[in-house]
């Protein structure tokens, strides 16, 4: 019956009898889970991963005013059930999604964020791809690297570059030995080796080319935190990684250099200078955008008074930090607003996009909610995202 209602609904769209956004249903703000990523492929449609309910979301552009609609279902996975089925749509199994990248034929690639045991004892990294159709597969990297091999992975983000391969943001333990490291992932031969980083180098990160440079570890004196977190890349297929108290450079040649923060996990809030005067606290969803790095800054997990994360950009022709919105001084909490009047959970995510108007969207996770800054003003203004619902996919 519901597919009945769906197929009528779509035909009275199509030939124009009713008003999609008429028909819709307006909310004032998209409520989720737990929102861990932000993507949108090139129809301009957004998806998010709610790694709580094991989910995608998919919300799509209804007009130029940046108006969204969503479905109240999954556009992947099925609420609630967190393991790994392929299948289309609801019918597939999702286990904890995290950190997503698209590629040019809009297919998904999404990070499941838990790792069973067979899967460490096989030594193997595991994606799910996802097509436009919602059509759910697995995909299993065999690890092509002796050392990686042994370690128990977690995979929080990950990128694709133009040539098609995927990087990922990896924290690997070992009886106690931990590795922040960047990992290449071969889509062609399915396999996957270190790419820079290098296991048991210390907490400091220091300058260097693939395996002998060190990301450092400075957060993992804190149990069950990770320092690496959200990637991204530019046009030339550079790749800036977000880590603890700063952001790191890593190029073609997987040569990794400090961009902006410090190296030895010293943290605070400071904008000025990239790599003499900017502190940052920790750092997480990260994207690329005209000349700037995007991050999201977030409180010290120990703090006793949590603050609000705050969203901060570097600069490359300035070669400085500034905060875009938000303020460490204002308790962590919820409140849209201009420049630094507005206020975020504490604990953010690796969700961060720019859609096609270069607005700015960011996964505040504790208020379960997306926030919106339009930087096209005189100063920055952060809002809630609001749009319509239907009860279903009119296409």
């Amino acid at each position: 019956m519901c597919r009945f209602y769906q197929v009528c609904f779509s035909l009275c769209v199509f030939l124009g009898w009713v008003d999609f956004a008429q028909a819709a249903f307006p909310i004032e703000k998209f409520k989720f889970t737990d929102p861990q990523d932000i993507v949108f492929d090139s129809n301009g449609n957004m998806f998010v991963s709610d790694s709580f309910t094991c989910v995608i979301y998919r919300l799509s552009p209804m007009d130029a005013a940046g108006y969204f609609f969503y479905v109240k279902r999954p556009f992947a996975g099925d609420e609630g059930h967190c393991d790994r089925v392929d299948g289309i749509g609801q019918n597939a199994h999702l286990d904890r999604p995290l950190g997503m990248t698209v590629d040019a034929a809009n297919n998904l690639y999404v990070v499941d964020g838990v790792i069973s045991e067979l899967d460490k004892r096989k030594n193997v990294f595991v994606l799910r791809k996802i097509s436009p159709s919602a059509e759910v597969t697995t995909l299993r990297f065999l690890v092509d690297d002796p050392d990686l091999l042994g370690y128990e992975y977690r995979m929080i983000d990950f990128e694709m570059t133009s040539s098609g391969s995927l990087y990922g943001s990896v924290l690997a333990t070992r009886a106690g030995n931990h590795a922040d490291l960047v990992v290449e992932l071969n889509l062609t031969h399915l396999t996957a080796k270190i790419f820079a980083g290098a296991a048991g180098c210390g907490e400091t990160m220091l300058p260097g080319t693939g395996k002998n440079a060190c990301i450092g570890h400075g957060l993992h004196r804190y149990p069950a935190l990770y320092s690496v977190a959200g990637i991204t890349k530019d046009n030339a297929d550079t790749l800036y990684l977000a880590h603890g108290s700063s952001i790191l450079e890593i190029d073609t040649h997987a040569r990794v250099t400090l961009l902006a923060g410090t190296p030895d996990g010293t943290y605070g809030f400071r904008d000025g200078a990239a790599r003499s005067a900017a502190l940052m606290t920790y750092s997480s969803g990260v994207i690329y955008h005209k000349n700037r790095v995007l991050f999201m800054d977030n409180d010290h997990p120990l703090s006793i008074s949590p603050s609000s994360a705050v969203i901060r950009d570097y600069d490359f022709l300035t070669d400085n930090v500034e905060t875009l919105v938000g303020d460490k001084a204002n308790l962590a909490g919820y409140a849209d607003g201009v420049g630094a009047s507005a206020v975020f959970g504490r604990m953010m995510s690796v969700g961060i996009a720019v859609d096609k108007r270069e607005k700015i969207y960011v996964a505040d996770r504790e208020n379960q909610v997306l926030r919106v800054i339009d930087s096209s003003g005189p100063a920055p203004e952060t809002s809630t995202l609001k749009g319509f619902y239907v009860p279903f996919y009119p296409f």
